[in-house]
C-alpha cells in the first residue's frame, strides 16, 4: 500500500500495512522523541471503518529491563475514536505502538 507523509523523518517512526485477510490497516509508530508526542494518522478515502484500537508497549519504569524468563514489558490496548481529521495518537517517549485500523 502506498503511504505519504506530510512529516521528516523522525521523532516518530512509522510503517503501514494492509492485509485484505482481516481488512485492516496496520499503522506502526516508534517514539524516540525524548518526549510525549501526538501524531495524526488518515487514510484518505477511508469508509465504512468498524473501529480502530492503539496497542502500545513500554517498560513500566526508565530503568526496568527483560531478563530470560521474566517479561517486564507493559502493554496496554486502548480504543481510539476517528476525529474530522483522522486517529490523534499519543506516544510517550519510548513507546512502540501499533494502530490497528478495521474495515
Amino acid at each position: 500500500m502506498p503511504v505519504i507523509s506530510s512529516a521528516s523523518s523522525g521523532p516518530i517512526y512509522w510503517s503501514a500495512t494492509y492485509t485484505t485477510k482481516s481488512n485492516t490497516y496496520y499503522v506502526k509508530l516508534a517514539n524516540y522523541n525524548g518526549t510525549s508526542t501526538n501524531v495524526l494518522v488518515d487514510i484518505p478515502g477511508l469508509s465504512n471503518v468498524k473501529g480502530a484500537v492503539l496497542t502500545t508497549v513500554s517498560a513500566p519504569d526508565a530503568l526496568s529491563a527483560n531478563e530470560p524468563g521474566l517479561e517486564r514489558s507493559a502493554w496496554k490496548t486502548v480504543k481510539i475514536a476517528r476525529g474530522s481529521q483522522g486517529w490523534n495518537v499519543s506516544l510517550d517517549n519510548l513507546v512502540v505502538g501499533v494502530l490497528a485500523i478495521m474495515v
